[in-house]
């Protein structure tokens, strides 16, 4: 009688374990449901790396303009990153070739 509760037991256990597999059409629908996920974190961190740099941005030209308040190497050195980012920003990036993350339906 034992026998057979742990023959019921392991069998339900397989069958459970049967059910919360997913079909490949689940995992797809799983995997556009991630990569769309990590492109909406990924414009987040962009937008508040942006608004991250405008505000040094601000930051330096403050120092710039009230420059008699700060020392002139300091000015100076502020005003040289001015110039970077400037340069960064009008100076388009160049992307490295990766692969295509899309899945293909």
């Amino acid at each position: 009688m034992e026998e057979n509760k742990k023959k019921v037991s392991m069998q339900s256990k397989t069958a459970d374990a049967e059910k919360k597999k997913l079909t490949y059409e689940q995992l797809e629908q799983v995997a556009n449901q991630l990569a769309q996920r990590l492109r909406q974190t990924e414009e987040r961190l962009h937008e508040a790396s942006n608004q991250n740099g405008f505000r040094v941005l601000d930051y330096l030209f403050a120092v710039v303009h009230d420059d008699n308040k700060f020392s002139s190497e300091f000015a100076k050195r502020c005003a040289d990153e001015i110039e970077k980012v400037i340069t960064r920003m009008v100076t388009p990036p160049v992307e490295s070739a990766k692969p295509e993350e899309s899945v293909k339906e």
